[in-house]
């Protein structure tokens, strides 16, 4: 994104679990011809963030700690 303005994008490909193209979908099938298509359907992908800091997230890691090594 530059600018304030929004842009959408069509098609976001992902190799060796990292994002290698996000653009035009078009583009993504010319070059990358050995992917497996999701589709949307018309809904928005939004990243999946993870507040590391927040109390929730601290006691989720220490639950899971316990559990681990139990």
């Amino acid at each position: 994104m530059q600018g304030n303005e929004l842009t959408y994008v069509e098609a976001m490909v992902v190799k060796e679990g990292s994002i290698a193209f996000v653009g035009d979908q078009t583009e993504a099938k010319e070059n990358y011809t050995d992917t497996r298509k999701i589709d949307l359907f018309g809904k928005t992908m939004l990243p999946r963030f993870i507040d590391v800091h927040s109390p929730f997230s601290i006691r989720l890691f220490f639950l899971i700690l316990t559990f681990s090594t139990a």
